[in-house]
């Protein structure tokens, strides 16, 4: 009897073992599901999210070609054009980058609005502090003129 009893409860050991290493499989094959569905999910918020920014880069651009052609037209019926690299902070490039937003003197930089200010940070991906603190700038160096 004790011989049976043993192989009786040796076989359901070996079918309990079976089935844990069954659900240790199954467990395996949900859990790579998963990270397979949580990947997905998050390339798919990424390309939302890129198609989100790309639209705002594409308004950006418009707003500034927009607010530059308006500049632009006041810069060249004013004649005037300021070495706006007297600020500290502005180089040859960020002025290039100004004078593509359409500011091209003193005024302009020293009265430029707090839109512009925000849409201009984010061209040149600055602050709009730091802009601010040109504006000052300028606007000092308008009142030595």
């Amino acid at each position: 009897m004790h011989d049976f009893s043993y192989a009786q409860n040796k076989n359901q050991l070996v079918l309990i073992s079976e089935k844990n290493a069954s659900s240790k499989a199954t467990a395996a094959d949900i859990l790579s599901s998963l990270e397979q569905n949580e990947q997905t999910e998050a390339i798919n918020a990424f390309g939302k999210e890129r198609k989100q920014y790309q639209q705002k880069i594409q308004n950006l651009e418009k707003k500034l070609g927009d607010a530059s052609i308006k500049s632009v037209d006041a810069s060249l019926n004013a004649g005037i054009a300021d070495d706006l690299k007297r600020i500290n902070g502005i180089g040859s490039m960020t002025e290039e980058t100004l004078n593509d937003f359409g500011i091209y003197n003193f005024t302009q930089l020293a009265t430029i609005s707090e839109d512009n200010k925000a849409l201009l940070s984010q061209v040149i991906s600055s602050t709009p502090d730091k802009i601010t603190n040109w504006a000052e700038a300028a606007q000092k160096l308008l009142e030595i003129k």
